[in-house]
């Protein structure tokens, strides 16, 4: 009789077990492709620039992250086809042989870059730059005398010269 309650009591609790593991991996599986329905194509072509950013330290993660936020804000608003998605993908993750782009492409890629021409990307790429800033400004180049095996006269010659054309630049945008 003992053996037969305790035969009984495992039966039951491997059962109970059973029926409680089963349980878990259907919520986990409601779970996984409730996650998975989620992620737009928006969501993969920001994630691929992020990873690619982050993985090659484009740039520091605060602008990675910007970046990638701009793509997965305003793409949304953008009718993409599988196609499109791809191809963003591919660019923005690095992995776009430029040398591959056969003419014949064009046509696609101008289309895609229309659809995508939209200055809130704009907007949200210029906000990103203040987490870069050292990336987006020029660095003036000083020449010092110690430095450069040129004489003082070459060297006031070469800068009489740059500010000439510098005038020059500026005279033929006042003329424009």
């Amino acid at each position: 009789m003992m053996a037969s309650l305790a035969r009984l009591i495992t039966r039951s609790t491997l059962q109970a077990t059973l029926l409680t593991l089963i349980t878990l991996l259907s919520l986990f599986s409601i779970t996984e492709a409730k996650g998975k329905v989620k992620e737009t194509p928006a969501d993969r072509i920001a994630n691929a620039y992020l990873f690619y950013c982050q993985q090659e330290e484009i740039a520091n993660d605060d602008y990675c992250q910007c970046v990638a936020n701009v793509y997965r804000d305003n793409l949304p608003t953008i009718p993409l086809d599988k196609r499109e998605e791809k191809f963003l993908i591919v660019a923005l993750s690095g992995k776009l042989s430029y040398a591959n782009i056969e003419e014949s492409d064009f046509p696609f890629i101008e289309n895609l870059m229309e659809k995508i021409d939209d200055p809130r990307f704009e907007e949200g790429f210029a906000h990103c730059a203040a987490y870069n800033e050292e990336l987006f400004i020029e660095e003036v180049e000083e020449i010092n005398e110690n430095d450069s095996p040129m004489s003082a006269d070459q060297i006031r010659a070469i800068e009489e010269i740059e500010a000439i054309e510098m005038e020059e630049m500026d005279d033929e945008e006042i003329y424009q």
